[in-house]
């Protein structure tokens, strides 16, 4: 995120000085970037010792007679003067406790007492901005909606086929982390009745273990068409969304949906859960209710018959870096 952010701001607003601070490990990869890319940024690392996002914004110090305002994400640094303004991704841990581990809901519990200083909350979609007016009503008239841009990594890649696979099959990809709140587990429920009917397709899990997240267990009778890829490559992950014949994201919430609007960027044909945040993207050529395995299994059979997909317009981050500066001199 921070790639595309840094290189939309630069390229809008190109006399803007820009500081970015990050963690030690990433300073190398990130100062080559801005070199590469001709941007006008100094980059810095916080300490050492700080090793968690929160505690690391909480060093930051930035006095209103240098810097006209210090953007972050979630938590707001307490110890600078300059106009504070905070990126808020999701109030889901609030709203659903359940779908998180107890230390990743003591972890964010400080979000909220934190954003006391926040001068703008910035939110991701008209979705999330009424969740979180919700839940800290306290916030709502700091709230900005400002969107959110796809990351570069995918746009920019070369499409290169995971070498974990082998043959040549049609498959169903779905993408995200894999916890609870994706709904995984829902979604292998309706590719078991799809494939007592239809021997042809797969279904591709790309992603990771993170969070609160219960074993799936996969049938025997249809195990060898049940893929999980684990972490792949941006270019891995280009290749998926090119050549899937569906995309489905089964989540039970999301605050945003990124890889809706990567793989319909890239052609791909997509079904959604239907919730708020999946209807405003206006993405997906048909929607299910995702506790309902009878109605994910005929969403996925209608978008396999499906010809065509529908395109959506999309914020890049020059427009997403537009609205933010535009809450900042607000």
């Amino acid at each position: 995120m921070l790639r595309g952010l840094i290189a939309g701001w630069s390229c809008a607003f190109p006399d803007d000085e820009l500081d970015l601070r990050t963690q030690r490990r990433h300073i190398s990869i990130l100062r080559a970037d801005a070199q590469q890319a001709k941007l006008k940024v100094e980059v810095s690392h916080y300490p050492r010792w700080a090793r968690y996002h929160a505690v690391a914004v909480a060093t930051i110090a930035a006095r209103s007679d240098r810097y006209d305002a210090v953007l972050t994400q979630n938590f707001c640094p307490p110890l600078s003067t300059a106009p504070r303004v905070v990126l808020v991704h999701d109030a889901l841990f609030v709203t659903n406790p359940e779908w998180f581990t107890k230390a990743e809901l003591l972890y964010l519990s400080g979000i909220r007492p934190s954003l006391r200083w926040a001068n703008n909350i910035l939110t991701t979609s008209d979705s999330e901005t009424a969740r979180i007016g919700a839940v800290w009503p306290e916030l709502r008239t700091r709230l900005v909606k400002v969107g959110l841009g796809v990351p570069d990594g995918v746009l920019q890649a070369q499409p290169r086929r995971p070498s974990s696979l082998s043959g040549e099959v049609p498959f169903v990809l779905a993408v995200g982390r894999l916890n609870v709140r994706k709904n995984l587990a829902g979604l292998i429920e309706a590719f078991i009745d799809i494939a007592r009917d239809d021997p042809k397709p797969h279904l591709f899990i790309a992603g990771s273990v993170d969070g609160a997240y219960a074993p799936i267990v996969v049938p025997d009778e249809v195990s060898a068409r049940v893929h999980f890829l684990g972490h792949v490559t941006d270019d891995e992950l280009r290749w998926l969304y090119e050549n899937c014949d569906l995309f489905v994201c089964p989540s039970l919430d999301e605050g945003y949906g990124l890889p809706l609007i990567e793989a319909n960027i890239l052609g791909a044909r997509v079904i959604a859960s239907d919730i708020p945040v999946f209807r405003e993207l206006a993405i997906a050529v048909a929607y299910f209710d995702p506790r309902s395995i009878a109605e994910m299994a005929a969403a996925i059979r209608q978008g396999l018959d499906t010809v065509g997909s529908t395109v959506a317009g999309h914020l890049t981050w020059d427009g997403v870096v537009k609205n933010i500066r535009a809450a900042i001199a607000k």
